[in-house]
């Protein structure tokens, strides 16, 4: 119920107007009560993190198992991811805050964990000849930062892309890109 709750109010004031005292009373609980369960404010959120890094590797488990090839699965990943970011932007944006990894180092080991996954799909595509070959690390952050990215926009609305198809076209354009389509 508290992780439920502090998710609506991330998503509402964002992480700096996050307050346990808010959250309580949201919540319809004592202001003592989040304490019973969490230490104090960042292990809420390095719960919420963990729980968002958890539910997106998840998702792009999936979506990346449907592809036939390293391409698709790649390719289906990406998608899959700006797709969490959308759907959970409160999650995200915990998930990356780095005030929150100086404070829980364990996320550290999470996030390295998510960016080694998509990295297997890098050296995959690398081996089937989808990408060039190289540092698969340095093609992993350009293919993190170009999903990352689009999915920032997508989430404050910055792309002005009003209807759902727009986003899509957008979406396989950029991954479009990440193949050296253009």
């Amino acid at each position: 119920m508290l992780r439920e709750a502090a998710v609506a109010l991330i998503e509402e004031k964002g992480r700096a107007g996050f307050t346990l005292r808010e959250l309580a009373r949201r919540a319809g609980v004592s202001h003592a009560a989040p304490y019973r369960h969490f230490e104090d404010r960042d292990e809420l959120l390095a719960c919420v993190a963990e729980e968002g890094f958890g539910m997106l590797g998840e998702r792009v488990t999936a979506a990346a198992a449907l592809g036939p090839g390293p391409r698709d699965a790649l390719s289906n990943a990406g998608l899959a991811y700006v797709e969490f970011a959308v759907e959970h932007p409160a999650h995200l944006r915990v998930m990356f805050d780095p005030g929150l990894y100086r404070i829980r180092p364990s996320l550290m080991a999470i996030a390295e964990h998510s960016f080694d996954r998509l990295q297997s799909l890098i050296v995959a595509c690398q081996r089937s000849g989808d990408l060039p070959e190289g540092s698969a690390r340095d093609q992993t952050r350009v293919a993190w930062a170009l999903m990352h990215g689009v999915a920032e926009l997508s989430i404050s609305g910055s792309l002005a892309l009003p209807t759902p198809a727009d986003q899509q076209r957008f979406r396989a354009y950029a991954l479009r890109a990440l193949f050296g389509e253009l």
